[in-house]
């Protein structure tokens, strides 16, 4: 009996000996996995260093962000409208029944929201000309804001940017200027329209400019909530270019300046900043696990293990031996390959490209993995395909506008539009999702149309085209990515 009671402790003890060694050695290799998984990145141009991508200071006295009229919180320029209000949205959309914006969702907007409030008459009358009520009352402080911004062309929201245990944030002071710049971006693209219809092409044009203002304001910021508001914005943007595009309002003049400043927008690029942002906060996540591993780690291993070996999945059982540190080291290597493929496989911010192909597949990867423990901290931080998409989207809008622009300049220039874009005789920018040049078709009949075959890489959307005009009425059947819509007088 003392003998097999001998035997048996023996065992115990190398069987416990063994599993010691193996968390020993497997922590050992999962450092050096992460310390060579970083040094191999750092090598193809990855940083590790969060202050890099802060937005670089601007001087005060040029900085918007500071101007003093964005402090004026009561301003209805500024906190207007509200969602309570059920506020129209201003927007391109390639959606059927696209008509600029209808006057009279506006017009029962601001009588919803109280006729005393929007200075309406007593009975509802024109909806334009009651829509312009509400412009002209308004007009002292959007000129006001007109002086800030030809007073101060620089932007740095100036946050505070700091580790705050387990992630990056950014402080400030002051509301957030996001909703402030969605909300006087609002009233300048509003009025822009309201002009175009009463003919002055000339202040709708300068409205325009300043609500594009407004939206790049953000385009260095590396927070990726933010950049995806730009995309909303920018979609907002091109509501009154569409319009005086598709009525022929813009001069030749007005045309190259819009194209000029639809170049300078690199949506991919932005998003690829909220990307980063977004990296180097699981990299804090991580950092801030391994810090609580080696003050604690008695109390640590058991509040990791029970995410580390899913009960539901007992497949996961293999992984009980992994220490906290070689989990924190191995899931830190893990999501760092995967934000690699992410920015480097899946969109390209210099050629302006999107690989949605790549990107579902790494959503798939994702979902089919979250269980295996170096992929849970990534599953559920990382962000889906879906925002690259939208981004490439956008950058879509962008692109045929300002295509768009080129080819009404060339019918002011010459009597009538190219017969193929290379008459152009410009540089224009491919499509983002096959890399190869937009789609273009001059129909002979007052049309043309612009397309890209969209992410889903649908080569039949041209036979679905269906267009008509009635009055300012234009509709369109949704044809995944086509600018589409009757040509100028």
């Amino acid at each position: 009996m003392k003998k097999k009671l001998k035997l048996l402790t023996i065992v115990i003890s190398v069987v416990l000996l063994i599993g010691a060694s193996v968390r020993y050695f497997y922590t050992i290799s999962s450092s050096k996995n992460w310390g060579s998984t970083k040094s191999d990145l750092e090598e193809k141009g990855f940083n590790f260093n969060f202050r890099d991508i802060i937005p670089s200071a601007v001087p005060d006295e040029r900085n918007f962000a500071l101007a003093d009229i964005l402090k004026e919180k009561e301003l209805k320029i500024l906190n207007k409208p509200k969602p309570q209000i059920s506020a129209p949205i201003i927007a391109f959309s390639y959606e059927e029944n696209q008509e600029f914006i209808n006057f009279i969702d506006f017009q029962e907007c601001f009588r919803s929201d109280g006729v005393e409030n929007w200075n309406q008459p007593e009975e509802a009358g024109d909806p334009i000309d009651d829509v312009l009520i509400v412009i002209n009352d308004i007009e002292k402080d959007l000129k006001l804001l007109e002086i800030a911004i030809n007073e101060r062309p620089l932007y740095n929201s100036n946050l505070d940017y700091k580790i705050q245990g387990a992630f990056i944030e950014a402080w400030n002071q002051s509301a957030s200027p996001q909703l402030v710049h969605m909300n006087a971006q609002w009233w300048f693209l509003l009025r822009s329209h309201v002009l175009l219809e009463k003919g002055d092409s000339i202040n709708a044009f300068k409205d325009v400019g300043r609500a594009l203002f407004l939206t790049e304001c953000f385009k260095n910021d590396p927070r990726l909530v933010v950049q995806t508001l730009r995309l909303s914005m920018l979609k907002s943007l091109l509501s009154p270019i569409w319009e005086g595009l598709a009525k022929g309002k813009w001069n030749i003049e007005q045309l190259e300046e819009i194209q000029k400043k639809l170049s300078s927008i690199n949506t991919i690029e932005g998003l690829s900043k909220g990307l980063e942002l977004d990296r180097h906060n699981l990299n804090q996540v991580h950092s801030y696990l391994r810090e609580l591993a080696i003050q604690d780690s008695t109390a640590y291993r058991a509040r990791l293990i029970s995410y580390g070996v899913p009960l539901k999945s007992m497949k996961s059982i293999q992984w009980f031996y992994i220490s906290p540190l070689a989990f924190i080291n191995n899931s830190q290597a893990q999501s760092n390959i995967l934000y690699f493929k992410y920015t480097r496989e899946g969109f390209d911010k210099l050629e302006r490209r999107v690989y949605p192909n790549k990107l579902t597949a790494l959503d798939q990867y994702l979902e089919n993995n979250k269980s295996h423990p170096f992929n849970l901290i990534s599953s559920l931080i990382m962000p889906s395909s879906s925002t690259m998409i939208k981004a490439g989207t956008v950058q879509v809008m962008i692109d045929h506008a300002y295509i768009a622009c080129a080819i009404e300049a060339y019918k002011l220039r010459n009597g009538g539009y190219p017969r193929d874009l290379k008459n152009l005789a410009k540089k224009l920018p491919n499509d983002v999702f096959t890399g190869e040049s937009y789609l273009y078709e001059n129909e002979d009949k007052g049309l043309y149309s612009i397309g890209s075959k969209g992410w889903a890489q649908n080569t039949e959307s041209k036979k679905i085209i269906g267009l008509q005009q009635s009055a300012n009425k234009i509709k369109t059947k949704n044809t995944n990515l086509t600018w589409h819509y009757p040509t100028s007088p």
